[in-house]
């Protein structure tokens, strides 16, 4: 989780549109056997989902994996 995380805040400071990154996050969580609940790139202070980070933001995600609820959130 904190890998694929990681990965989509390091696209977003490179200035990428969000929603691809997302998507492929999505993407390798399930495909990694999570169910994931959500996942998003979010304004760090307001929490607003964000197409393009222009300042302070947080990539969110809560999913599962098996019984276990997991969440996790990195700087972008």
């Amino acid at each position: 989780l904190h890998a694929v995380l990681s990965r989509i805040a390091a696209e977003a400071r490179d200035g990428a549109e969000t929603a691809p990154a997302i998507s492929q996050g999505v993407a390798a969580l399930e495909a990694a056997g999570f169910s994931v609940q959500y996942l998003a790139v979010c304004d760090a202070q307001t929490l607003a989902p964000l197409a393009r980070v222009d300042g302070p933001a947080r990539v969110l995600a809560a999913a599962y994996l098996g019984k276990t609820r997991l969440i996790d959130n990195v700087p972008v």
